[in-house]
């Protein structure tokens, strides 16, 4: 995970989608990042009439995103200390298509949407299960926002590892791009059974990041449960984390149809703010995993 300098921000127009900018606000004002806010309108069918029809939505929607741009700025500036710099984009395409895009040609390091959650008759919009969606495309780390959820500081991480790959070693990353909140990070694995094998114990994990002198505050939890995503929502609830760390699990595309996807799961479940870390780069794993070879 890269420092956080410029987060992409999806909208609606929603309610959810008010109180995703609103969060976003807050938090680039505390990691002094910039914010693009974009709204997609759906591709043209290519003739005369849907290319002047669209001239004039894109006009609308520039004033739309204006406008909904000064109200979220309004609702919040008494809570910032600097206001971030924030681009407004209107562009159009499919949704996904166009915020990978957006992501490629911006250098966002963050995408930071809302959710209604699986239940609501509202889900099919862009911040339902279209975000679930978004998690498994996007290059970067994906910031989920419950409907409202407001922001505060991020001073207690739960941090959920399944200790099969090395992902959880890169918590060092997420420390180092929150460090302005100096938070505490609870490291959590769930068991779902007692024939469940894991490559790595919570042992090396606390080798690693449990070391004196160094200002962090860190736990390491071992829990059981069947469902792994509600079990990680309801500890980070009973310790009052104030957000969840998942990793984008790395299957191929035979095992993802048939193996549910815990953090799928959890982005339309989530109460608390969810952070999808999204693989990483081939060097920077090598050198983990060369890392992790010599602690064994």
């Amino acid at each position: 995970m890269h420092p956080i300098r410029s987060i992409l921000v999806p909208v609606d127009f929603s309610k959810v989608s008010a109180n995703a900018f609103r969060y976003a606000l807050r938090l680039a004002d505390q990691l002094d990042a910039s914010i693009d806010l974009l709204y997609v309108l759906p591709d043209t069918d290519g003739s005369l009439m849907s290319i002047s029809l669209n001239d004039q939505y894109v006009g609308l929607g520039k004033e739309k995103l204006a406008d909904f741009f000064t109200k979220g700025m309004t609702a919040v500036s008494s809570h910032l200390e600097h206001v971030p710099a924030v681009r407004l984009f209107v562009e159009n395409g499919s949704l996904r298509a166009t915020i990978l895009r957006h992501l490629e040609a911006e250098q966002n390091n963050l995408i930071l949407m809302g959710t209604q959650g699986e239940d609501n008759e509202e889900a099919d919009n862009i911040f339902g299960s279209n975000t679930s969606n978004l998690v498994g495309r996007a290059t970067c780390p994906v910031l989920v926002i419950p409907k409202s959820f407001d922001f505060r500081p991020l001073h207690s991480i739960c941090y959920a590892t399944d200790l099969t790959h090395i992902d959880a070693f890169h918590a060092g990353h997420v420390l180092k791009a929150l460090r302005v909140f100096k938070p505490r990070l609870d490291f959590v694995h769930v068991k779902t059974g007692k024939g469940q094998k894991t490559n790595f114990d919570m042992d090396l994990l606390r080798e690693v990041f449990h070391r004196p002198g160094t200002g962090v505050d860190t736990r390491f939890h071992v829990l059981e449960d069947d469902d792994v995503a509600e079990e990680i929502l309801d500890y980070a609830e009973d310790i009052s984390a104030d957000l969840v760390v998942m990793h984008r699990p790395r299957r191929g595309w035979l095992s993802r149809l048939f193996s549910k996807s815990n953090t799928r799961e959890a982005v339309l479940e989530t109460t608390l703010p969810l952070l999808i870390l999204p693989q990483e780069e081939s060097d920077e794993r090598k050198n983990e995993v060369s890392f992790i070879s010599e602690k064994v």
